[in-house]
């Protein structure tokens, strides 16, 4: 995977732009269940405008079977699109190519396009609103995708921002993503009872290389802690 970062903030980011890439390359003669290639891309962008936030992001995936068509039975490579990660308004996971025969039960598709755009605006407090527009589908494999086989939605959500960073009240979907991440402190964290001087933070003042009393130093941008390289994905339950 390749990430290019240049967020303001990573949690709620009104300025910069993040591009990020990842492929898996499966083999059945290294114990793949078929041989395949999974691309997903994805964009955003961020721009103030006033004390309001404009906010884009696209999304492109494609599995392609290096063996001949995509069964629909390999269903834990299928792309997922509908609900409130993807395209509010829809049903989890609805925005499917393929189902399952007889069950009507939606898998996915081997293609993804999505796109978003949201004004995010303060309302009260800990309290933004977002003002959204979402278009997306997922295809087949002999499919082309076409902007006239999204299904759009728009609407009015609502955000928190708590004192570590903004959340949705969300449950564990079940996906673990393996990146490099280094969590911080925000500012308004530093307040907070729980991680207020939270050791290795590095965000208000530290002691000086000589150790005197009462002397200090600007901190360090980054936090004292390493990495971490495992994240649980959640989805949020409303907005």
């Amino acid at each position: 995977a390749v990430v290019l970062d240049r967020r303001d903030n990573m949690f709620d980011a009104t300025r910069g732009w993040l591009v990020s890439t990842s492929a898996e390359w499966g083999l059945q003669a290294l114990g793949s269940d078929l041989d395949y290639l999974r691309t997903l891309v994805r964009g955003s962008y961020y721009q103030p405008v006033g004390p309001l936030t404009w906010a884009s992001n696209v999304r492109w995936g494609n599995l392609e079977d290096l063996g001949g068509e995509v069964k629909p039975t390999v269903l834990d490579l299928f792309y997922q699109a509908g609900g409130t990660q993807t395209v509010r308004g829809y049903k989890q996971d609805s925005l499917s190519a393929y189902t399952i025969p007889q069950l009507d039960v939606p898998v996915g598709g081997s293609k993804l396009l999505v796109l978003n755009q949201e004004v995010r605006f303060p309302v009260y407090w800990l309290f933004s609103g977002v003002l959204f527009a979402d278009a997306g589908n997922t295809f087949r494999d002999n499919e082309r995708i076409s902007l006239g086989g999204l299904a759009v939605s728009v609407g009015l959500g609502v955000r928190i921002r708590t004192p570590l960073a903004p959340v949705l009240p969300g449950v564990p979907t079940g996906r673990v993503i393996e990146a490099p991440f280094k969590a911080k402190v925000s500012a308004d964290g530093q307040k907070h009872p729980v991680t207020k001087g939270l050791p290795g933070s590095n965000l208000g003042q530290v002691a000086d290389a000589g150790g005197s009393a009462g002397s200090s130093q600007p901190a360090a941008s980054q936090p004292a802690w390493g990495r971490w390289f495992r994240q649980a994905e959640v989805r949020p339950e409303s907005g």
